[in-house]
């Protein structure tokens, strides 16, 4: 995976054709992660999601309408 390279130049980090100023980077830095993550969870997500319902506990009709359990 090829992540932007950023350099600080003048107080700012620059990646591609933007600079991002240091009162932003924390958001994109956090943006750039999500996206990364994003991509590497997203082959396995259907996997994951029938793992999820069968670790699950069933609930029934009730349950589901009133919330009470």
């Amino acid at each position: 995976m090829r992540f932007p390279s950023a350099t600080r130049n003048g107080g700012r980090a620059k990646s591609g054709n933007h600079g991002v100023s240091p009162k932003h980077l924390d958001d994109y830095l956090a943006e750039i992660n999500d996206r990364a993550n994003r991509r590497w969870l997203e082959a396995n997500l259907f996997d994951r999601l029938i793992q999820a319902a069968l670790d699950s506990k069933a609930i029934t009709n009730k349950e589901l309408v009133t919330g009470v359990s």
